[in-house]
Formats: structure tokens, C-alpha cells, sequence
């Protein structure tokens, strides 16, 4: 996928931009603040917390990359607050899913590759247990 860009570029969409954070759960509300202050207040947040996002691990808390997943996030919720919406490509679909979890789930939901800015899928987490498994 491409970078994403919205329409209007630093604004706030009418619904809101609410995303949560994909190791802490946190959830910011997105209706406080500019695209650009909400990747601030994400970074201040993976910042403050260093057991779940160590120092060593920087691509999560530079800003061009945080916002690129932000936007991505968002894009899936609404794609028309985007410039090119229909130029995007679709993320990969699910592919090598286990059958089932060692708790008994058989629901998993994708989870992305964080340095590249989710482009493309890295595992799956089990959505009764939360285990990961990595592809």
C-alpha cells in the first residue's frame, strides 16, 4: 500500500479517528486533536510505556512511520476521508491460518508488520486467547 493521504491534511474527520493501540489496547478517541497531535500523543504514550515498547525497537516511535500505521488504521474504517482511495491495494488476504488455537478458538484476526508499516501480514492472533502466531 502505498503512503496514505487525506483529504484534508491535517484536519478531523466527522466521525472521529479512534484507534487503539495494538500492544497496550489503549484507546484515544481521536476527536481532540489534529492527525499530527494524535501521532504525538501515540508516541508520548509507546514513550511512557517502555516494557511494552523498549527503546531499541525506534520504528515505533518515529513519526512518519507511526502515521502511516495510524492512517492505515483509519483507512479501514473510511476509506473516503483519502485522496486516491481507489488507487490503494487491499492488504494480503489470510493466508497459512491455523485451524485452530491450543485453547480451542478458531477465529484469528491478522496482525501486521509494524516496520513496514503494515503492509503487509506478519501472523495471527487468536481471538479467544490472544495468541499470536507468527507466518
Amino acid at each position: 500500500m502505498s503512503n496514505l493521504r487525506l483529504k484534508s491534511a491535517n484536519g478531523f474527520a466527522p466521525s472521529g479517528m479512534a484507534y487503539t493501540d495494538p500492544r497496550t489496547g489503549r484507546q484515544f478517541d481521536g476527536y481532540e486533536r489534529s492527525v499530527d497531535g494524535a501521532i504525538q500523543m501515540i508516541i508520548e504514550h509507546r514513550r511512557r510505556n517502555p516494557k511494552a515498547y523498549p527503546e531499541n525497537e525506534g520504528q515505533w516511535f518515529e513519526f512518519t512511520s507511526v502515521k502511516q500505521e495510524f492512517l492505515r488504521h483509519i483507512f479501514t474504517k473510511n476509506p473516503s476521508l483519502f485522496k486516491g482511495n481507489s488507487e490503494m491495494v487491499n492488504p494480503p488476504q489470510k493466508q497459512n491460518v491455523p485451524a485452530k488455537c491450543s485453547c480451542g478458538g478458531t477465529i484469528f484476526s491478522p496482525t501486521y508488520c509494524p516496520t513496514c508499516a503494515g503492509q503487509r501480514i506478519n501472523g495471527y492472533k487468536c481471538d479467544g486467547c490472544g495468541k499470536i502466531f507468527g507466518i
